[in-house]
């Protein structure tokens, strides 16, 4: 593809003497673009549609983006998410442990992974959910927030829990 862009050359009366035009291959920068949405919607089909839930908060905690799977997670909306502080889904012994986790994050630059915590659903459940945190940064490296992924993993703490259980009660019996 190519832009051609001219004008008209005025003679001394006003009336156009010719044309001045110019030419540009537009071809490598319609590929770059194509490219770069292609990219970008590929990226945002994966984050979409994992089972993970996927979160981005600033510096403060509070959100700035999550993915269907959080939204499931929470049972919120992604509208009724976007901006709140993720303090509002735990209780205070929960929001200590993140903050520390987000701490030592922000202060190393290193990712935490395998972290749980409980989380409490719209509706005032709780679930425990595995969870990793990186610093997320701009273009100029400065630190401005942090995203993880969450796994649901009630479930398997429960059966852990129980194992636990059962093996004292075969301790305690023997």
């Amino acid at each position: 593809m190519v832009e051609y862009r001219n004008s008209l050359i005025p003679g001394e009366d006003g009336s156009p003497l010719g044309v001045r035009g110019s030419a540009r291959d537009l071809t490598d920068r319609l590929r770059a673009e194509k490219s770069l949405r292609e990219s970008e919607e590929r990226h945002r089909s994966i984050l979409e549609n994992m089972d993970e839930g996927y979160y981005e908060v600033d510096l403060a905690g509070n959100f700035t983006f999550v993915n269907r799977a959080m939204c499931n997670m929470l049972g919120y909306t992604r509208d009724e998410i976007i901006g709140v502080n993720n303090r509002e889904y735990m209780d205070e012994e929960t929001a200590g442990g993140v903050y520390a986790a987000f701490n030592r994050v922000y202060r190393t630059g290193r990712t935490e992974k395998g972290f749980n915590w409980t989380i409490i659903h719209k509706d005032g459940s709780r679930s425990i959910v595995e969870t990793s945190v990186s610093l997320n940064a701009n273009a100029g490296g400065q630190p401005v927030g942090f995203r993880g992924l969450v796994r649901d993993v009630t479930e398997r703490e429960r059966e852990r829990k129980e194992k636990l259980r059962l093996e004292a009660q075969l301790q305690h019996a023997q």
